[in-house]
């Protein structure tokens, strides 16, 4: 039997979440259904499996991710502030409190003093080197046992193809797989 909040969903937060996309100009992928993503399932799984303090998401969109997360503060960011606004009006019809921020991963610096912070569904868009350069700087600054959840694809379609070998080096962290759909490779790189 399905509860009441698969029933609102239905009827009432999937169309709002459309409306608002539309009304705000946001580009149509941040509303693609879950089904077209399992591995989101797969990470909030993960995660929600540790006891966390803080978490951030980095490229955070809607929050779909982060909304499902049981930590005691959340915080997304995002280089979109049209999106952000959608994820602010989602967040409070679903009662769940996060600190919105933009952000460019390029360019901007923040602090990330995180348990865990999350880069699903844009690192392809990154060149290697700049990828490698930035994620090093996180984790200068991170604390042991601290984590990211990373994705990479391998579809020739996509921008870049990162290897996580390239990116981590496997002295300084345990690199675990959350979980494999077609190209699609999601990471949990824990800090020793």
């Amino acid at each position: 039997m399905r509860g009441i909040k698969y029933y609102l969903s239905k009827i009432f937060l999937r169309p709002l979440r459309s409306a608002l996309v539309r009304i705000m100009g946001v580009p149509k992928w941040h509303i693609a259904s879950p089904s077209n993503k399992p591995y989101l399932n797969d990470i909030v799984l993960h995660l929600n499996s540790l006891d966390l303090e803080r978490v951030a998401e980095i490229g955070c969109g809607t929050c779909d991710i982060l909304r499902k997360i049981n930590c005691n503060y959340r915080f997304g960011f995002d280089i979109d502030n049209r999106v952000l606004r959608v994820a602010k009006i989602l967040n409070s019809l679903a009662f769940k409190e996060v600190s919105l921020s933009t952000y460019d991963f390029s360019s901007d610096d923040v602090l990330w003093d995180f348990d865990a912070i999350l880069l699903i569904n844009w690192p392809h868009e990154i060149p290697g080197n700049i990828l490698k350069n930035k994620l090093d700087a996180m984790t200068d600054k991170m604390k042991v046992g601290s984590r990211i959840i990373i994705d990479t694809v391998g579809d020739h379609g996509y921008k870049f193809n990162h290897n996580i070998n390239d990116l981590f080096n496997e002295d300084s962290f345990e690199i675990d797989v959350i979980s494999t759909y077609g190209s699609r490779t999601v990471y949990a790189v824990v800090l020793r």
